[in-house]
């Protein structure tokens, strides 16, 4: 499980979704690997109006704002955009992933994708 926290206001994302968009495209055929997005935005409706404008492929929820939300601690995220990797055995196998560092901790954890 890939877990992508975001929010609208956090300003790098775009760096982080290449790669993100990239492991998406090399994994969607492999059923180990399932995707979440997951925006801490202050409300919904921001997040809603940003994936109008631009969709992504894999599962997005709300998980309600940065400022109350658990998953800072339960998760050790520092900001956003961030991401985390939870083995297939259910071992936390990556934290406070960015950039190719995405890649990296998928494709150690999964190998090769399977077809």
């Amino acid at each position: 499980l890939l877990i992508d926290f975001w929010a609208t206001w956090a300003g790098p994302r775009s760096y982080d979704l290449q790669h993100l968009k990239s492991v998406f495209q090399r994994y969607a055929k492999d059923d180990r690997l399932v995707m979440l997005g997951v925006s801490l935005d202050n409300t919904r409706e921001p997040a809603e109006e940003e994936l109008k404008r631009n969709p992504l492929p894999w599962r997005q929820a709300y998980g309600g704002s940065w400022n109350d939300a658990a998953y800072r601690i339960t998760f050790g995220l520092r900001s956003v955009p961030e991401a985390v990797f939870i083995d297939p055995d259910g071992k936390l196998a990556g934290i406070s992933l960015r950039g190719p560092n995405i890649a990296r901790t998928v494709e150690r954890a999964l190998g090769e994708p399977k077809p």
